[in-house]
């Protein structure tokens, strides 16, 4: 009964778990949307003017305000993503090979173009093994001295979010520190426990 039961608890961790929050437009990334919004006007006027002031006289505007939409939407279509985008981690176990064993991976990850599931844009930002983490722990003043020194990746939505936020902290092969503060939910934590429990520190969180 007692390989039943632990067969069972292992399966249940061994489902990948995705979590994904939509960034924010806050800071640099809120200057830059007001930018693109400029730049939609600035493109959508210049046409209309531009052909207004050929001979063509009121034709040119009709013609001009023609042209605008479609250009100005090809414009926004080529742009959006510079400021619309997911982050998203994954906690899964990797395939197996001739040459490497599974192991179970935390991944970070920007994604674009949400619109598109079959043509989305992936860029890993982070991903190591669980189990080679110096520390999992809350985001909190409690832990903050683990984080001196580090490289730190902030992948939160926000800022300012500092509710339900953990780290993660690795040591590198040169001896330096890299820590990911991300958004975390009960069910990662315990995922994270599962598989380097030396390690990760277990709070309770909202959901």
């Amino acid at each position: 009964m007692k390989f039943i039961k632990d067969y069972a608890l292992h399966n249940s961790h061994a489902v990948a778990i995705d979590f994904d929050v939509v960034k924010k437009k806050e800071g640099s990334l809120a200057v830059i949307q007001v930018l693109l919004y400029v730049l939609y006007v600035v493109v959508a006027v210049g046409i209309v003017v531009g052909l207004g002031l050929t001979p063509i006289g009121i034709l040119a505007y009709v013609a001009g305000i023609g042209l605008a939409v479609p250009i100005t939407t090809i414009v926004y279509h080529a742009t959006r993503t510079i400021c619309n985008y997911n982050l998203k981690y994954s906690i899964f176990t990797t395939n197996v090979t001739m040459d490497k064993t599974p192991e179970t991976v935390i991944s970070f990850e920007v994604t674009k173009d949400r619109k598109k599931k079959d043509e989305d844009k992936r860029d890993v930002v982070f991903e190591r093994a669980v189990k080679k983490a110096d520390l999992f722990a809350p985001y909190t003043e409690k832990y903050m001295d683990k984080l001196e020194g580090a490289n730190v990746i902030d992948f939160r939505s926000s800022v300012k979010k500092i509710d339900d936020v953990y780290f993660g902290l690795y040591t590198e092969e040169d001896g330096s520190k890299t820590a990911i503060i991300f958004e975390a939910v009960n069910k990662v934590v315990e995922k994270l426990a599962y598989y380097n429990k030396e390690a990760t520190v277990v709070e309770k969180l909202s959901r």
